[in-house]
């Protein structure tokens, strides 16, 4: 019996395995992807499951919307990547590993030759002086879209937008030119024009009527809307054109990095500004304010209502919290947990595919037959815990509903202006902090990347999953001072 949707077991060792959809069969020599999942423990199994299934439904996306060349391409790099993935009859790449690395050669050949061909063309087109023929080869727009493509699978789908975002604003402050004739004044000309625009891009529509660079800037004179931070300069745009940089001298498409050492130092009065508005975690006197008020008590049970609760007391991230099932409450070690190892899940780094333990204060509240009777009534364990609206623009989940839950608050004076949604994941980790709990078992409740060297250390002795006794230290979380017992059930 398979342990869930397109996994099974042969042997010891659990598998995946997925029919290609009938428009792209005719690309593929099997109509089904099937791949060794190297593993003969469920759970991890489940886990490696949801991030093949991930990537294929991206690659099947990428594939409808490439041309017949770039398909190739697409094909070649994902066998590279996963010679396990596909399957093959007619050439038997499972039976023989010789042909899998004579097939894998041969790729790197081909991928060699269009590399070299590429230079020497935008050599040929540089020496001829032909703008055309430079901007075919190697303008920054082309060029940056091979970038995207390539790293997509890495990253999520938030930062993949950005990405679209300062490939948007580079080529209206610098222009799309071919990539060797970007200088350092270039990335000068970058920087100090992000400095000057208005935070948050999504907005200028409304606050600008445009969302043009030049014309923004030019309106914002008179508005005087707070600009982008040096820190989101350093952290986000230079995350997207640091790399795509170094890729391009990888590639041989640009021979220097014009992004180097470009990060931008704060001044001791912004760091100290940066500190003082760094999102906090709630007081007990916030919370307090919050879940005894009648707007609180009084209301329906529902996203609102158990939401908040939720996030306080496991850590959870928004969007994980949008994609508990009512089936993701599962027992661990004799303990119920809430299971985010699921190949139906999204989320942000490979260590977020974890189980968090459900406390006690929740049960208490009436968490668990709140579920109960969801089930009762839709008898379908794969229903959502909550209605939760996903934006498919931004990939991310609506938290409007409990944002205006503090505007009361807020307006009142009860609340602090920048307290948010996420200062619930704040709130727990620091507590467990102050309760002593060791920094492992905080990193593995919260789904922490941790450093490579405990990432490695993780592969090697650890199997990935909550232990007991790490379950059991996360549960003795407390707050002092909080008091709940009127909801009681």
């Amino acid at each position: 019996m398979s342990l869930c949707t397109n996994v099974f077991r042969r042997g010891s060792r659990y598998y995946f395995r997925k029919r290609i959809p009938s428009d792209l069969q005719h690309l593929f020599p099997s109509p089904i992807y099937k791949v060794s999942l190297g593993t003969p423990n469920p759970v991890e199994a489940k886990q490696q499951a949801a991030k093949v299934s991930y990537q294929l439904v991206n690659f099947f996306q990428d594939l409808r919307m490439s041309d017949e060349e770039v398909t190739k391409e697409m094909l070649f790099d994902l066998f590279r990547k996963n010679k396990r993935i596909i399957q093959s009859k007619k050439l038997g790449l499972m039976k023989k590993q010789e042909q899998l690395d004579k097939q894998t050669s041969q790729i790197a050949d081909l991928e060699m030759e269009g590399i070299v061909k590429d230079r020497i063309i935008a050599k040929k087109a540089v020496s001829e002086n032909n703008p055309l023929k430079e901007d075919s080869v190697n303008l920054f727009s082309k060029r940056f879209h091979e970038f995207m493509e390539e790293k997509k699978s890495e990253i999520t789908p938030a930062f993949y937008n950005f990405h679209k975002l300062v490939l948007r604003f580079f080529i209206e402050i610098c222009e799309d030119k071919n990539l060797i004739e970007y200088k350092r004044s270039d990335s000068n000309l970058y920087r100090n024009t992000i400095l000057e625009l208005p935070k948050y891009p999504a907005n200028w529509k409304k606050y600008f009527a445009t969302t043009k660079v030049s014309e923004v800037l030019e309106k914002n004179k008179k508005l005087k809307r707070d600009t982008v931070s040096k820190t989101t300069f350093n952290k986000k745009h230079l995350a997207v054109l640091v790399p795509f940089f170094k890729w391009g001298i990888k590639q041989g498409y640009v021979d220097f990095n014009i992004f180097d050492d470009m990060t931008s130092d704060l001044t001791t009065k912004e760091k100290h500004i940066k500190r003082k508005e760094k999102r906090p975690s709630f007081s007990i006197e916030e919370l307090n304010t919050i879940f005894n008020s009648e707007n609180f008590t009084n209301r329906h049970k529902d996203l609102v209502y158990y939401g908040p609760l939720i996030l306080l007391f496991s850590g959870l991230r928004f969007g994980e919290l949008g994609q508990l099932k009512l089936k993701d409450i599962v027992e661990h070690n004799g303990i119920l947990h809430f299971d985010l190892t699921g190949n139906d899940k999204s989320l942000k780094t490979v260590s977020s595919y974890r189980l968090v333990p459900v406390h006690d204060e929740l049960q208490k509240i009436g968490l668990l037959k709140y579920v109960e009777e969801r089930l009762k009534q839709s008898k379908n364990p794969e229903e959502y815990l909550f209605d939760i609206s996903y934006n498919e623009k931004t990939k991310t989940y609506d938290s409007r509903r409990i944002l205006r839950l503090f505007e009361s608050f807020k307006e009142q004076g009860t609340l602090r202006k920048n307290i948010v949604v996420h200062s619930f994941r704040h709130s727990f980790r620091n507590k467990l902090v102050e309760s002593g709990v060791d920094s492992e078992t905080i990193s593995m409740a919260m789904g922490h990347e941790g450093n490579e060297k405990n990432l490695r250390m993780a592969k090697t002795y650890n199997d990935g999953l909550i232990k007991k006794i790490q379950s059991e230290r996360v549960l003795t979380l407390k707050y002092e001072g909080l008091e709940l017992s009127h909801l009681y059930v």
